[in-house]
């Protein structure tokens, strides 16, 4: 695109020698993506044999045809297969395979940036993406004391365990569990976790907790672990799975 604009810019009165398209992303994006298209239409029309009737260069566009535009692949367009084509790498009755989703963030310079570890890439083999949902994801927190031993050790084998829960975020799996590690000193917990809801969205709270903690209404717990023994919290946010003390001594007694 770049040897496009250089050589046509001062003909169509494109802002190339500034830059502009490098500078301001929508623009940018919007450009690279008309280059595209009209290097695919261009490509398209490059054999005369298919260009003789309308029905011969539509039914041409999805009889295989794959375009290579620098280190793009456009393509495979593929139709009727027949016999075995389709186990040899033939694209068959697909036309919407390897789709690439990427994630950006709105930056300083009001331009959008890609989001790290935000590009999903579908495979090829996947012709439709009607059919692909992301669910709502609950994003987790649990805090790990670094003056408090024994609550450390409770929070790694939490974590531990949790690991083999935790999704990975695909476009397409029903995972939908995410939990984050919160580093914190015992004193400040609440404070670390009003910081954090600024930061990113919060769903419920889990692992070790202290008082200052279960003081949050807005936030919800979820088979909170105390520091000290203690009967069940009333509150309606707090979430007991796992046994409480009222029950173990029900069944003691």
């Amino acid at each position: 695109m770049g040897k496009y604009l250089e050589k046509s810019g001062k003909l169509n009165g494109h802002n190339y020698e500034k830059g502009h398209f490098y500078q301001h992303s929508t623009d940018g994006e919007l450009m690279l993506h008309g280059w595209i298209v009209g290097e695919v239409l261009w490509r398209t029309l490059g054999s005369r044999e298919l260009l003789c009737n309308r029905t011969a260069y539509i039914n041409s566009l999805y009889n295989q045809r794959r375009y290579v535009i620098d280190d793009l692949v456009i393509g495979d367009f593929g139709g009727e297969c027949e016999g075995k084509a389709g186990q040899r790498g033939a694209a068959c009755k697909c036309n919407q395979g390897g789709n690439v989703v990427y994630m950006k963030r709105m930056g300083t310079d009001r331009n959008l940036h890609p989001v790290k570890e935000g590009v999903v890439t579908l495979a090829s083999s996947r012709c439709y993406t009607n059919l692909l949902q992301l669910y709502a994801p609950l994003n987790g927190i649990m805090f790990r004391l670094e003056d408090n031993p024994l609550a450390q050790r409770i929070a790694e084998e939490y974590r531990d365990g949790a690991s083999l829960v935790v999704g990975k975020g695909q476009l397409g799996q029903g995972d939908r569990f995410f939990l984050h590690e919160l580093n914190s000193t015992s004193s400040a917990t609440k404070h670390n976790m009003l910081e954090e809801v600024k930061e990113r969205v919060v769903t419920a709270v889990f692992g070790v907790v202290d008082d200052a903690l279960l003081s949050m209404t807005d936030m919800t717990f979820i088979d909170p672990i105390p520091l000290s023994p203690r009967l069940k919290h009333p509150g309606r946010n707090v979430l007991h799975l796992s046994p409480t003390i009222e029950q173990q001594i029900f069944v003691m007694v």
